[in-house]
């Protein structure tokens, strides 16, 4: 592997009308070692023909591999040849100044991950302060207790021979939070991590994404990656253990933006939500979460579940899908 090289995952489904997008800022960046893996998995419009059109670079790779963003990741990092592996949607893009941010995070460390910030998070972009973890155990609560911002792949650089060694890989059995999954268990092995208080990335909100166009009974889906996270966690108490039970409300929440709330008029919704409220194993933590030391905005949603005050809750819901629409219209200006 390149000491120096950064491999640029872009999984790429149905993305032509975003991929030249992800791909230039990647060819933007300040920093120019680096190689871009771009893994088409099924799609039935241009991509892949668009995809062909950049590999005149030679430091553009294209592939195939089976449906499913984990069988795309997982190919990329098989055939990455940097050291250091960063994932990128296709329908996102790169800040023009986030290798070299990573790079210096990184180089002359001896890191196994350095997690950065996209813009859903409410920062001072211009700032660059990086903080190195003594403790793994700390990151792994900030994780779990704000999975929508940092329990996910986008913004963090992996070091590939830690993957390697520990055998660690995108669980494709999985469709919904397997990008939480995959983070856990990288932290669940110990690596040492430093955090960069910098945007680097850019994060699209579309709203045809898998996600956002959950279909009905997405529960079931999420509560697979739930039980994984579960099981990697299972020797952990205290905290960690605490930080899990909100890290399942906050994927309640999704559940109830992205589908049920989505799916159904509003009153179908809210007798759907007491249903699931009710099943395992969102139950547990409704029960169980202390929720006292959390963003206020979720602590009030979380205390309404608590009482199964469902009306306000839904109320709450259909102002969040609101936002993310007008957040869609800005993003398309």
């Amino acid at each position: 592997m390149d000491e120096n090289k950064i491999s640029i995952i872009i999984p790429a489904y149905n993305a032509e009308k975003y991929i030249e997008r992800a791909v230039n800022s990647v060819k933007n960046q300040d920093y120019d070692d680096w190689e871009i893996i771009i893994v088409e998995n099924g799609s039935t419009d241009n991509t892949f023909k668009i995809c062909e059109s950049f590999l005149p670079d030679s430091r553009i790779k294209l592939f195939r591999s089976e449906k499913g963003v984990s069988n795309a990741r997982n190919l990329g990092i098989d055939n990455a040849s940097g050291k250091w592996v960063l994932f990128l949607d296709a329908d996102d893009w790169l800040c023009n100044e986030a290798l070299s941010v990573f790079w210096d995070s990184v180089n002359n460390l001896n890191v196994d991950i350095a997690s950065a910030r996209y813009d859903h998070n409410k920062i001072d972009v211009s700032r660059n302060v990086i903080v190195e973890y003594d403790d793994v155990n700390k990151y792994l609560i900030e994780c779990l207790l704000n999975p929508t911002q940092k329990c996910d792949v986008k913004a963090v650089l992996f070091n590939k021979q830690f993957l390697i060694d520990n055998n660690i890989s995108f669980n494709n059995k999985l469709t919904y939070a397997e990008d939480s999954v995959f983070l856990i268990g990288v932290i669940a092995c110990n690596p040492k991590v430093v955090d960069i208080e910098k945007k680097v990335y850019h994060s699209f909100v579309n709203m045809n994404s898998t996600v956002r166009t959950a279909n009905t009974g997405v529960e079931n889906k999420y509560s697979k990656a739930i039980y994984e996270i579960k099981k990697l966690l299972k020797n952990t108490d205290g905290e960690i253990k605490n930080a899990v039970e909100i890290f399942v409300l906050n994927q309640l929440l999704v559940i109830l933006v992205n589908d049920i709330f989505r799916n159904n008029n509003f009153f179908g919704a809210l007798k759907r939500t007491k249903i699931l409220c009710l099943k395992s194993p969102y139950k547990e933590a409704i029960k169980k979460a202390k929720i006292k030391n959390i963003d206020f905005t979720k602590k009030i949603v979380f205390l309404l579940l608590k009482n199964r005050l469902y009306f306000l809750v839904g109320i709450i819901i259909m102002i969040r899908r609101i936002q993310n629409l007008n957040r869609y219209k800005k993003d398309k200006e």
